[in-house]
């Protein structure tokens, strides 16, 4: 007993209130994310009640700044990591035991708020109602026919944009905006969407742009959104025509929707709501490229029909996005960052990893089939 009392007098004088709160909050949130996972209406609760709450917050806190308090952290993290290790050894020496406990604590308290903001902002967000389940879609998996037919449909809607677009010298598309600008549209296509897809956080957010995204290119990353400042980051190194649709994803994350597939089909339908041509025609040709890349496994003769058939501004365009892949190709940065996302979609219930991504087209088919 001597010993659990001098334990709790230790904890009394040397633990910050923030990490007394969070100890406080620790218990429930573990039980609420259990039963998230094992129950989607829990789920469901939480994301579009406490956790739309604290994007919410972290977003606006965070927006603030003009620059991805993010990207300033994960930049600092070799100084931190000397840091930690120097303050660890000067503590460890000091006969004066107070501080070290008081060192301890803070370093406790930040593993909690990790832990707690990520079950509230994202990790519950995984096992929610799926996304054809809150449209009301029968999603299957498309046989080779089906991707075929709705490509052809996605194919048209895209070329229908393509005299409204500005292409440059090397048949590149351009933005006729800046990145401000673009966040202002999207941010407006999102608020006129609120009563077609309740279940989104009501928000109006700033996104970052990284500042280094040339070499975040390598590891092929577009954009990344970051639960602890709740913000939503995009790599503006990647070709033009990706932008708004990226941007749009990254932005859906920030509003609930966790699962890659879901993010860009909530991205297409977002953008596809949009009063303005390029971010319609952006999320056009991201969708047309995942069905392409399905047609090319599920049956070549379909996908050389498809191509075929494509107007050569839209191929001009693909061909500018695969150039950029050409000088930021295979390198061990996007082998890294692949296992370990892949890694950490598994270990959220997504069966197929990084594949999820391109289960979008299985949304897209289930859409159509649903407007036709």
């Amino acid at each position: 007993m001597s010993k659990v009392k001098t334990f709790y007098e230790a904890y009394k004088r040397n633990c910050p209130l923030f990490t007394r709160i969070l100890f406080f909050l620790f218990p429930p949130t573990v039980l609420l994310h259990i039963l998230a996972v094992n129950f989607s209406a829990v789920a469901d609760f939480i994301n579009e009640g406490p956790g739309s709450v604290l994007r919410f917050l972290l977003a606006k806190l965070t927006g603030i700044l003009p620059f991805s308090l993010a990207e300033l952290v994960i930049v600092s993290v070799p100084a931190l990591a000397v840091l930690l290790i120097v303050l660890s050894v000067r503590f460890a020496k000091k006969e004066d035991p107070r501080p070290a406990r008081r060192y301890a604590f803070v370093l406790v308290g930040i593993l909690l708020f990790l832990y707690i903001s990520f079950v509230f902002t994202l990790g519950v967000s995984y096992y929610t109602a799926t996304l054809d389940e809150k449209l009301g879609l029968e999603k299957s998996t498309p046989g080779a026919e089906d991707l075929y037919r709705t490509a052809q449909t996605v194919k048209a809607e895209t070329e229908a944009l393509l005299d409204s677009i500005t292409f440059d010298e090397t048949g590149e598309s351009v933005m006729p905006y800046s990145f401000r600008e673009l966040n202002d549209k999207l941010n407006a296509a999102y608020k006129a969407c609120r009563e077609k897809y309740p279940f989104l956080t009501p928000m109006s957010s700033r996104v970052k742009n990284i500042l280094l995204s040339e070499p975040m290119s390598y590891t092929h990353i577009s954009g990344v959104y970051t639960f602890p400042s709740g913000e939503a980051n995009v790599n503006t190194a990647f070709p033009v025509q990706t932008l708004p649709f990226t941007m749009a994803h990254e932005m859906a994350h920030q509003r609930g929707i966790a699962r890659e597939d879901e993010a860009n089909f909530m991205a297409f339908l977002i953008g596809r709501e949009s009063d303005d041509p390029f971010i319609r025609y952006s999320v056009s040709i991201e969708l047309l490229k995942d069905f392409i890349n399905a047609l090319a496994e599920a049956n070549r003769d379909l996908f050389n029909a498809l191509y075929a058939s494509m107007d050569s501004r839209l191929k001009d365009d693909i061909k500018a996005y695969n150039r950029f892949f050409d000088t930021h190709g295979e390198s061990a940065a996007s082998k890294v960052s692949g296992a370990v996302n892949d890694a950490y979609q598994k270990l959220q219930g997504v069966e197929a990893g990084i594949k999820s991504y391109g289960l979008v087209v299985d949304l897209a088919v289930a859409y159509y089939r649903e407007e036709a």
